[in-house]
């Protein structure tokens, strides 16, 4: 599918089905998932329809150059019609993704916003990701990631975050959840252990399920280090869908993480 736009008058505008006189520098956007987090066909299992919406910081079109030939489209994608944004409807693959090229044409170098978004056979969305600031002029490959939505995916741990307590203590920790689990999951016997040390001598979680806060046990510490690794398993949501720290991966993956430092 390629996409070409120039310039007819003090105003951006796009020539999708015409091509242009000065096709410019192209840019070859390729969807790209995470392979830590989803798969392809995963992704591609829960969308049925994708789009690609092209914006930038300056108009590329105004109200009243609308056009709609039922794949690329001009409209109002972003709730502010002082300007339009381009949206091309790109088809569907079961096993791959499609690519698109975008040409210049008469326009200066520009810098474009892109965001691609997959809908469910319900027109939830399912899948989305953005690259900013992408220059039109100078071409090239372009990465645009492509990933299921956080409630798309099972629960995982997003980011841990550790406070230093000073000395040779073992810091505090806190976890946090792509999405809210099931706080009794938690704090549960065994879905937070330590190496070495074993349970944490301290454990709470917010009702929400998005927070925990963690203090190790004492044995991480020693001989000048902190050191140990954190393993979370056999936690759950509220319906019980697992935590799985990489779903491309087949069967349930815990988080496992390592941290070593010297004592401050």
């Amino acid at each position: 599918m390629a996409v070409r736009l120039r310039a007819l008058t003090a105003t951006w505008t796009c020539t999708a089905l015409a091509a242009c006189t000065d096709a410019g520098a192209a840019l070859d956007v390729h969807l790209a998932t995470d392979p830590a987090r989803n798969r392809v066909d995963q992704v591609m299992a829960e969308v049925a329809t994708v789009r690609l919406v092209v914006d930038a910081d300056l108009p590329l079109y105004l109200p009243g150059e609308e056009m709609d030939d039922g794949t690329i489209a001009v409209l109002d994608a972003d709730d502010d019609p002082a300007d339009l944004e381009l949206v091309a409807r790109l088809p569907r693959f079961a096993a791959r993704f499609p690519r698109v090229e975008l040409r210049r044409g008469g326009l200066p170098d520009v810098r474009l916003d892109l965001r691609v978004e997959g809908y469910d056979e319900d027109g939830v969305l399912a899948a989305d990701g953005s690259a900013l600031s992408v220059s039109l002029g100078a071409g090239g490959r372009v990465e645009l990631p492509f990933n299921l939505r956080p409630d798309r995916l099972p629960p995982r741990v997003s980011e841990v975050v550790a406070l230093p307590t000073g000395g040779c203590a073992p810091p505090v920790l806190t976890v946090v959840f792509s999405r809210g689990v099931a706080p009794a999951s938690v704090l549960a016997a065994g879905a937070v252990t330590f190496e070495p040390g074993g349970p944490p001598v301290r454990l709470t979680i917010d009702a929400l399920g998005r927070l925990a806060t963690v203090t190790p046990p004492a044995a991480v510490a020693g001989n000048g280090r902190v050191r140990f690794t954190l393993t979370l398993a056999g936690i759950t949501d509220a319906v019980g869908e697992p935590l799985d720290q990489s779903f491309a991966v087949e069967g349930l993956q815990p988080y496992v993480g390592r941290f070593d430092d010297a004592c401050r």
